[in-house]
């Protein structure tokens, strides 16, 4: 019998090659963006924000920013009015600015619960209700507009040859013999908006028995956009937003979305065609992908979870914390446990390296 690959790319493969697409990232790219166009005229304004020239303004020099908060300061000195027009959109900055990264789908989705609760509450006036669509509206389009300038930034980024990793081909290669013995064919199911995963079988010997899937969209094809939003149908209070007689509250669901390509139903074809193993290289397994990750962890076909974890150190790694939220999808824990393989059986995906110290030699 057969046995099947199926390799889930996230974010953290991404960033392993040294690619700097993380949210806070892209929102630090953003304000220098908007500092620097605001510094060739004296006034900006886009959906999010607006800045207008009170006094004479000092030359902003993109270069010798780092930090968000370094550029934040300076569209926030006197001289200016700066001025947030999107309320969540200011959440999100000053979440990252706290804990220095953000999650915003995961974000988003707490942001329409949060103001959904309270038009919950029995007695709620019209004028409250209206008002909750008003704010649903200003929401959507803050996302709107994140999501637009988030493909403008993720363009930018050039994706050479030169930073492919022998330490993930290596993985890659291991794949493939595991392929080869069991007759199978390896889905590379891409969650990242960027072609990172492709420069590990686009030259393969056995690039034959890839297929791959930007089941998130991809900025290099307009025929497949970019998916942006809330995953979870199995959270408690997804079935009330479903109910609430607005279609607003359900457009940047991935449900939803997903109905765009046909990218959901070739995977779910391609887990019913025969027994897999998941393969789990930089992809988080936060919430706000619930609903595809349950029904890959799930499927009766699936055999085994593998995860090439994050080394932070040579003493830490997100092994656990991986597991914790790989648990979160499933609905029996009896099965998480039968198919997530043990630390010992493990690999990181990028291992530090230990630093091999010189013998002392006596001088004497």
């Amino acid at each position: 019998m057969s046995m099947n690959q199926v390799v889930l790319i996230g974010n953290g493969f991404d960033l392993a090659h040294g690619l700097k697409t993380s949210y806070s990232d892209f929102i630090l790219w953003y304000f220098k963006e908007v500092a620097t166009l605001f510094n060739q005229s004296g006034f900006y304004e886009d959906p999010l924000v607006s800045i207008h020239q009170i006094y004479q303004r000092r030359h902003f020099n993109e270069a010798s920013f780092y930090k968000l908060s370094e550029v934040l300061k300076y569209l926030s000195n006197e001289e200016i009015d700066f001025r947030y027009i999107s309320e969540f959109f200011r959440t999100i900055v000053s979440r990252n600015i706290k804990y220095n990264w953000v999650d915003i789908e995961y974000l988003y989705y707490q942001e329409l619960l949060r103001h959904f609760k309270i038009i919950e509450k029995p007695g709620i006036s019209e004028t409250r209700i209206d008002d909750f669509k008003t704010t649903l509206k200003q929401i959507n389009n803050c996302l709107d507009n994140l999501s637009k300038s988030l493909v403008n930034y993720l363009s930018t980024i050039s994706v050479g040859s030169n930073i492919k990793l022998d330490t993930i081909q290596e993985h890659f290669t291991n794949i493939e013999k595991e392929q080869l013995k069991t007759k199978g064919s390896i889905l590379l199911l891409n969650f990242n908006y960027t072609s990172v995963a492709d420069l590990y079988f686009m030259h393969s010997s056995h690039k034959n028995v890839y297929k791959k899937i930007d089941i998130h969209g991809s900025i290099s094809d307009k025929s497949n956009p970019i998916i942006f939003g809330y995953g979870d149908d199995m959270e408690p209070n997804f079935q009330k937003l479903v109910n609430f007689n607005d279609n607003e509250i359900m457009l940047h669901m991935k449900s939803i979305n997903y109905f765009k390509t046909l990218n959901y139903n070739s995977l779910m074809s391609y887990l019913e065609s025969d027994g897999f193993v998941v393969n789990i290289m930089g992809h988080s397994c936060g919430l706000s992908d619930r609903l595809l990750l349950n029904r890959i962890f799930e499927h009766t076909n699936c055999r085994k979870i593998k995860i090439f974890y994050h080394q932070i150190d040579i003493e830490r790694n997100d092994y656990t914390n991986k597991t914790i939220e790989i648990f979160r999808h499933f609905k029996n824990i009896v099965i998480a446990q039968e198919r997530i393989v043990s630390f010992p059986n493990s690999k990181p995906l990028v291992p530090i390296r230990i630093p091999v110290l010189e013998p002392l030699v006596d001088v004497n």
